[in-house]
């Protein structure tokens, strides 16, 4: 997996690396303990020892960080659908610290809003209502899709070919579009051509989410 794109490679590792180290010196952690060590490890690519990357490869699914004293983290089984992934390395460390949470009293009630709409969407298994609640969002989107070249044009073009929704994934670069197997190929080529005179991609890939963590092999 290509790294410093968004894609979660440092909680990927972080995450194999902690669970690894519980297996072999048999300490008995539970996810929630190894979740609170293996998030120390995002704090070499993004600063922060965030807990949402690590959580989600450790367990699989959606995940929720109910509490980070202690930490306590809460996984929801998500419904299979595909996904298009744009993979673009950053162009800078990271955009964290540009994120304004001044937007407002309005645009806060809709991101309120679409953040319930995306719990709702899990529960009830509607994979369109899911893509549609993470395709607009008013606090890091704007700033992070600027730092995207193209990255407004090619989404409102991958929604219009008919994805259920088009985000940034993490921290960027790399984007992801919702959609079904029938029209996956569509989108993903709007991508590969909208992205491909930036010198950052890499390439697209097809593919499914997963309520599956770590896996031993």
């Amino acid at each position: 997996m290509p790294s410093g794109g968004g894609l979660g490679t440092t909680g990927a590792s972080a995450s194999a690396c902690i669970y690894g180290m519980n297996k072999l010196l048999n300490l008995g952690l539970n996810n929630n303990e190894l979740i609170d060590f293996a998030r120390y490890g995002e704090v070499a690519s993004g600063g922060s020892p965030h807990a949402d990357n690590v959580a989600a490869a450790m367990l699989g699914g959606f995940v929720l960080i109910k509490s980070y004293n202690p930490v306590d983290v809460l996984k929801l089984e998500m419904p299979k659908f595909t996904t298009v992934l744009a993979v673009i390395r950053k162009s800078q460390r990271t955009t964290r610290g540009f994120i304004t949470y001044e937007i407002g009293q309005e645009k806060l009630k809709e991101q309120m809003a679409r953040c319930s709409r995306v719990i709702h969407a899990i529960h009830t298994k509607d994979i369109v209502e899911f893509g549609n609640a993470i395709s607009v969002d008013h606090i890091a989107e704007p700033v992070r899709g600027a730092a995207i070249p193209s990255y407004w044009e090619i989404k409102q073009k991958v929604l219009e070919a008919g994805a259920y929704g088009f985000t940034i994934s993490g921290g960027g670069s790399s984007v992801i579009a919702i959609c079904n197997d029938d029209n996956s190929q569509k989108i993903e080529q709007i991508m590969k051509t909208g992205f491909n005179e930036n010198p950052n991609f890499i390439q697209t890939i097809v593919t499914h989410n997963s309520n599956k963590g770590i896996v031993e092999v």
